[in-house]
Order: structure tokens, then sequence, then C-alpha cells
């Protein structure tokens, strides 16, 4: 929502406009993503791996298996793919903005959280 504040990007923003290239995905928006009705299929077993080479790449390559918008189901793997775009809304590293402008206003010294990365970053 701060992101939403500052006008750095909307919540029925498409996710393609964070990633021009793709073409299957352009429906699915940041709002879908939260609300983990994106309409990707998941597989716990691919999503619980944390050798995942590029968890990103992995979302992006996921069928649909409902309608964007149509079906909830919990995942992990919106939450990556709504990383990376902020990171592009932001223009900077996830783990660094969400330190300064959220971690650390609200007391959270750097010691008391971390951060698990795929092997991409």
């Amino acid at each position: 929502m701060l992101l939403v504040e500052q006008g750095k990007l909307s919540l029925d923003d498409k996710v393609a406009k964070y990633f021009p290239q793709l073409t299957r995905a352009n429906e699915i928006t940041i709002r879908q993503l939260l609300t983990q009705t994106s309409g990707l299929r998941f597989s716990w077993v691919d999503e619980g791996n944390p050798g995942l080479v590029d968890s990103v790449k992995y979302v992006l390559s996921l069928p649909f298996a409902h309608e964007p918008g149509t079906y909830f189901e919990y995942a992990q793997a919106p939450l990556t793919l709504l990383l990376e775009v902020v990171k592009r809304a932001v223009g900077e590293d996830v783990v660094s903005f969400a330190r300064r402008e959220i971690f650390r206003r609200i007391g959270i010294g750097d010691d008391r959280w971390s951060w698990q990365r795929d092997l991409t970053g």
C-alpha cells in the first residue's frame, strides 16, 4: 500500500506492465497476486524447493488452472512474482527497500528479521 500511496504502482496494474516481454500472463493484476487469485497452477513440491534457480521464471512458466480473479489458491509463488514487480516499480532491491521504508520505520532492527532468496537473488 505504501507504493500505491507513493504512486509507484496501482493494485489494478497488470503484471505485464513490469514484464513487457510477457504474453501469457498479461491479464494477471497485482491485486490478484495479493489476493492469491492469479489463476496459475501451482505445485507445492516445486514451490517448497529452496534450490529453485529462478523462482520468478518458475512462476512465469506456470500454466493457468483458472481464469485470473476467479479462484483462490494459497501459494508462495505469487508473492515471489509480486516481489519482482515491487523491485521493478521502486527501482531497487526489495530487501533494501523493505528495510528502509518498512522495518526500520516501525522499529524492527536488522537482527530481528531475515529474507530467504533463491539462487538468482
